[in-house]
């Protein structure tokens, strides 16, 4: 006697092994146009089958898609979207839902596509960002050359004021420990009350030092420091010469303004040097470069 054959379970065969064509499923939901179904599928699929399930879109399936969702489910799916495309989708938005999206992306995320876009669109985007100084923000970070210490840094790190003790210091890390447990926190950085880049304080002498010392009292004083223009052949030179894992980037009045890290320098060098090799080769375009998932973009700079 045959043996009754047994009904495979698809969800999880498929989410175990990539679903074969994600993308006729996310066209039906998208026919039916209920946001919630299609958010719920796409939250079954893996980030790989999201990015394959959207390329086979058309771009006004692709501008329905992102309408049809809530702005902090279409900001997941732009995060692990190649850049070029990520960009090309929210042009093809209204302004106003496009600003929607791009207010839900990490800062680095959202300043990376807007320097993909043409002006025009990239404007009537920032337009339409309900928080004011959000969007001067992004506008700044996108005004930086993309091979400059602005366009690579990340705008969060972990600073104290000098006048704070260590005591102060301990119970701030004790008290954020989850938001602090996502870095590699190894040193700190020490600010006047301007904001001004005053000195590095290592976390082994944070420890190990007196809780009634002040930060001013065991930091390193006059930390090397980079300029918001600083360009990438510097900034290589600079990592070359010393094993840092990171450097502050100061503005020109002083102000510290964000981190540059050794492993985003050292991507953006290859990058330059492929297009560089394309370029004497004759090969135009080179859109490998920029293929890579936002999000992976993103962790280069905190790496």
């Amino acid at each position: 006697m045959n043996p009754e054959p047994v009904e495979k379970d698809a969800t999880a065969g498929e989410l175990a092994h990539g679903v074969d064509e994600p993308w006729q499923e996310l066209a039906q939901r998208l026919n039916h146009g209920d946001g919630e179904q299609l958010a719920q599928y796409l939250g079954e699929l893996s980030a790989e089958d999201q990015r394959r399930a959207f390329s086979r879109l058309n771009a006004s399936e692709q501008a329905r898609a992102m309408e049809l969702l809530k702005p902090v489910v279409a900001a997941d799916v732009i995060e692990h979207l190649p850049e070029a495309q990520a960009a090309d989708i929210l042009e093809d938005l209204r302004p106003a839902v496009a600003a929607d999206i791009v207010e839900q992306l990490p800062r680095e995320l959202g300043t990376d596509l807007l320097q993909e876009m043409g002006e025009g669109d990239s404007v009537a985007i920032l337009g339409e960002i309900d928080d004011v100084d959000w969007a001067d923000e992004l506008r700044e970070l996108a005004s930086y050359d993309p091979e400059s210490a602005g366009g690579l840094m990340a705008t969060e790190f972990v600073a104290f004021h000098e006048s704070e003790s260590v005591d102060q210091i301990l119970d701030d890390f004790r008290e954020n420990a989850e938001r602090y447990a996502d870095r590699d926190v190894q040193y700190t950085y020490v600010l006047d009350q301007l904001g001004m880049l005053r000195g590095v304080l290592r976390l082994r002498d944070l420890v190990v030092s007196r809780r009634s010392l002040l930060a001013r009292d065991i930091m390193i004083p006059e930390p090397l420091y980079v300029a918001v223009d600083c360009p990438l052949e510097e900034l290589a030179e600079h990592f070359d010469e010393a094993r840092f894992l990171g450097l502050p980037v100061v503005e020109a009045s002083g102000v510290m303004c964000g981190v540059v890290s050794r492993a985003a320098v050292q991507e953006a060098r290859a990058a330059h040097s492929a297009q560089d090799f394309r370029s004497a080769s004759g090969i135009v375009g080179g859109e490998e470069l920029r293929s890579m998932p936002m999000l992976l973009r993103c962790v280069r700079r905190l790496s």
